[in-house]
């Protein structure tokens, strides 16, 4: 549902007639499968970073305790812990850390230069990559993409190879590189001519362990120092006519799992290496020191009982889809909390706000006049963490550019051949596409330095609105644009007219005693309510780019 328009956009439902729903019968008692989590996984100490916005800044993980498992779920008629196929499994099996080795350092990327990496170094990189593999041919650029996340934005241009022999197949084989660090960061064979399981010899999980490890090695040397496998790998890939091996390298931070960061490998049944891909982030990790011991975790996770009943659907072992036939499991209730402040010993749900004080999205600003503005930001990851926000706080430059260009819906794909707009924002910068973008479409004159960190004034909003409505010529005309406030004379006759078209278009007002202010800072409040209320004009008035 657009929140400006209230139109729907998009409408799917999910409704499967073919299903079978099992009778719920008389389930295990849940405090019996809580007591036998707990005890025999245990609680494993691991630094994770909250899913929510960080409005520009670096990343900070957290010490949580988890229960030491990727994924828990019990049968709920015979207690006995399975897995996505609905396969019975033992509970050591589904254990995720095992002997987590005690890896010193943190390994985190060097500080960026300031200059992104060229094409011809992205493709140099990808030549000599495939030339690793013995594979010859000229390497093209097949296209690009990003992914975005708590953990920051990433760039990356995709090359594929075009053999010298066209005997040689190697028909939907790429390599992603780093836009800015330069480094591999996915590589991923579709092979054509897989043909169906005919039961040949396939090697064994160990095997395929060891290989995934040597390939991590050849290309990410750096990191592999810092990598541990996931016990509990996945043994499946692909689907009816390849099978494989799925493998997790988790990241190490002195001695304590990372898993949102690492490797993904995947291993078809005969060796080959199908998929691999890279996250390793720039965090602030915070000291272990005043923790609270992984008994206090258990107990308090015990005490909370989080289990909840729920049907679930296997997923058909060899195949991509799941099965009609539904099996009533215990898991955790994601919704609500998962694991543990190895601080505090309180539970905290995904974004790393105590559970219990966690509200939809955890931001407090009932109290405001503009709560539904800021609700529409706040469900659009727009605003700052919530315990960094206040709606009355004043806005930084940055937080102006980044919501007005996606109520402009306007998007800058960084391209190589578009420059830097501002001496003072490199593309490292998480907001670096959105400030782009403003200054492309006109929203404020590019050149020189931005300081996306200042404050917004109301008159540097009224310029930006009137721009972004495209009025910007109209501000420069010879005859006075009016307007009734009584402290803007001493401005430019330019940013009066900027001034009196924010009053005549209904883009922004002035306060009861007929100021404008022009030189008060912008709050948050104000500028959800100027932007929203604005956004279908902008929409309109700006052309395509």
């Amino acid at each position: 549902m657009d929140a400006l328009s209230g139109q729907v956009t998009s409408y799917d439902m999910n409704w499967r007639p073919d299903v079978k729903i099992p009778a719920t019968g008389t389930p295990v008692p849940v405090k019996e499968l809580t007591e036998k989590a707990t005890n025999e996984l245990g609680m494993a100490l691991i630094y994770q970073v909250p899913y929510r916005n960080y409005a520009g800044k670096a990343p900070e993980a957290k010490l949580i305790y988890q229960l030491n498992t990727q994924e828990l779920m019990f049968n709920a008629s015979n207690g006995k812990a399975v897995d996505y196929h609905g396969k019975e499994k033992e509970m050591k099996d589904i254990r995720m850390f095992e002997d987590i080795p005690k890896i010193t350092g943190f390994n985190n990327p060097p500080a960026f230069s300031g200059q992104r990496i060229t094409m011809e170094k992205a493709r140099g990189t990808a030549e000599k990559f495939f030339r690793s593999l013995s594979v010859e041919g000229e390497v093209k650029k097949t296209g690009g993409g990003s992914s975005s996340g708590p953990l920051g934005d990433q760039e990356f241009w995709s090359f594929s190879i075009e053999p010298n022999d066209s005997s040689r197949h190697y028909h939907g084989t790429d390599v992603g590189i780093d836009q800015i660090s330069g480094r591999i960061i996915n590589y991923h064979e579709f092979d054509p001519e897989i043909q169906a399981d005919d039961g040949s010899s396939k090697i064994t999980q160990e095997e395929a362990l060891a290989k995934a490890g040597e390939f991590i090695k050849k290309v990410a040397p750096e990191y592999s120092p810092y990598l541990a496998p996931e016990k509990s790998s996945v043994e499946w890939y692909g689907g009816e006519k390849e099978q494989g091996y799925n493998f997790h390298f988790y990241r190490v931070v002195n001695g304590i799992p990372f898993p949102q960061d690492g490797i993904h490998i995947v291993i078809s049944s005969d060796g080959k290496i199908r998929h691999y891909d890279c996250e390793w982030h720039k965090v602030t990790f915070p000291e272990t020191q005043n923790v609270v011991t992984p008994e206090d975790a258990a107990r308090k996770w015990l005490e909370l009982s989080p289990l909840q009943l729920a049907y679930f659907f296997p997923r058909e072992e060899g195949k991509e889809k799941q099965s009609n036939q539904a099996i009533l499991v215990y898991r955790p209730d994601y919704n609500g909390f998962s694991t543990i402040d190895a601080l505090t010993g309180k539970p905290v749900a995904y974004d790393g706000l105590p559970a219990n004080k966690t509200s939809g999205n955890g931001y407090d600003f009932k109290q405001s006049w503009a709560t539904q503005y800021l609700e529409i930001l706040a469900g659009s990851s727009i605003l700052p963490p919530p315990d960094q926000f206040s709606p009355t706080d004043a806005v930084k430059k940055r937080d102006a550019a980044r919501l007005m260009t996606a109520a402009m819906s306007k998007y800058y794909d960084n391209d190589e051949n578009i420059d830097k707009q501002f001496q003072d924002i490199n593309p490292e910068d998480p907001d670096f596409n959105a400030i782009q973008a403003g200054a492309l479409q006109g929203v404020y004159d590019k050149g020189g330095n931005f300081n996306p960190d200042q404050p917004v004034t109301r008159l540097t909003l009224a310029r930006w609105m009137v721009n972004a409505m495209g009025y910007a010529e109209v501000t420069k005309i010879n005859n006075n644009i009016t307007s009734s406030y009584k402290d803007i004379a001493s401005l430019s006759a330019t940013d009066r007219n900027y001034i009196g078209l924010a009053q005549g278009l209904g883009i922004m007002r002035g306060d009861e005693t007929g100021l404008f202010k022009p030189s008060d800072n912008v709050t948050w409040e104000e500028l959800a309510a100027v932007v929203i209320n604005s956004a279908p004009k902008m929409r309109n008035k700006m052309g395509t780019w």
